[in-house]
């Protein structure tokens, strides 16, 4: 009862903002539009890690967005962070200060719309206490029902504000590895997110587990987040690096056609660290920043997925953080890698 009306306290603040312009700007320009249905996802997840205003004095989500597409994106993946305090736990449920509320969102997508921005709404699970290797892939909930009980209304919640919103996608689960044997729960699951949302709807599933998921045809997208492994050793080998890419590439454009699904990317990233070409997917290591590395693989990636038939759209992980030579995130900003990601941007078309 608390959660449910902490999403109604929530949901109605966004829905009493229907009338007002995002911050700073009175009287907005009339909107461009986002990009036409079907074309290529230029993208960029965008993660509002930060809820205190005091982060966004110098530099607001207004001002983020604005360098997503001046750096050539059309589409930008809003993630939003959902806890259970421990794998075992029964309850998804928005912290406080960590999970961002309900009216900043809207002011999010709002101006996702009036920077003409294709907008997706990217609810992601985290745990606030976990023990060694344990992520939302493993969780072991003490109840699967309830889970399923408590996750659908969470996704009840966001499907209702991304209608409201007109979003065009909205992602049901991300990498929730341990819970895709329960085919049916997430058939409902789906069908009641389809209830309240007209719009696209896809699991991101694992880099290393995609190949099978059961419920994949009650979805509109064969999604993955691609933290795929491309060394055995850390390198900045670009060829190795790229032969690499383009056998994963080739394992996912079959599966695509197996499943009779178009191919999106929705996480794609490296940490700044020495060993991301091994390790992409671990932004914990303590390892010295290095950003030549970080840019390789970024590089290659872009080498080997330009101008693929099966492909819909790919997002860059991250655009957050400070950014700049120091920065061991992922976030490209400030990097050799930037200038990567804004070639590939430019020379991938639309379609």
């Amino acid at each position: 009862m608390r959660r449910l009306l902490l999403y109604s306290i929530t949901l109605s603040i966004g829905l009493g903002l229907a009338l007002s312009c995002p911050p700073g700007s009175s009287s907005p320009p009339p909107p461009p539009g986002p990009p036409p249905e079907g074309t290529f996802q230029r993208g960029f997840v965008l993660g509002l890690f930060r809820t205190d205003p005091a982060y966004y004095e110098a530099r607001t989500y207004v001002d983020e967005l604005a360098e997503l597409r001046e750096m050539g994106c059309d589409s930008v993946a809003i993630l939003v962070r959902q806890f259970m305090a421990r794998s075992t736990s029964v309850v998804v449920e928005p912290i406080p200060g960590q999970t961002v509320p309900d009216h900043r969102l809207v002011e999010v997508l709002r101006e996702c719309q009036r920077q003409g921005l294709r907008s997706t709404l990217f609810p992601c699970v985290l745990l606030q206490e976990a023990e060694a290797k344990e992520w939302r892939g493993n969780i072991q909930p003490e109840s699967w029902e309830s889970w399923f009980e408590s996750y659908q209304e969470m996704l009840e919640h966001y499907a209702s504000l991304a209608a409201q919103e007109q979003v065009a996608q909205l992602c049901v689960g991300s990498e929730l590895v341990s819970s895709e044997r329960f085919e049916e729960p997430w058939r409902a699951l789906i069908a009641s997110v389809r209830e309240r949302f007209r719009g696209e709807v896809f699991y991101a599933a694992n880099w290393d587990h995609y190949q099978d998921i059961p419920f994949l045809d009650a979805t509109d997208l064969a999604a993955v987040n691609a933290y795929n492994r491309l060394a055995q050793e850390p390198t900045e080998d670009l060829r190795a690096l790229t032969l690499a890419w383009e056998q994963i590439r080739g394992q996912l454009q079959a599966w695509s056609r197996r499943v009779g699904r178009p191919l999106l990317l929705t996480e794609v990233g490296y940490p700044s660290v020495d060993g991301c070409s091994v390790y992409p997917w671990d932004y914990t290591r303590k390892a010295p920043v290095d950003l030549l590395e970080q840019a390789a693989c970024v590089e290659a990636f872009c080498s080997a997925w330009l101008q693929v038939p099966e492909l819909k759209g790919v997002y860059f992980y991250v655009w957050w953080g400070s950014g700049g030579p120091s920065d061991r995130g992922y976030t490209p900003w400030g990097k050799p890698a930037e200038a990567v990601i804004r070639r590939y941007l430019a020379a991938q078309p639309g379609r």
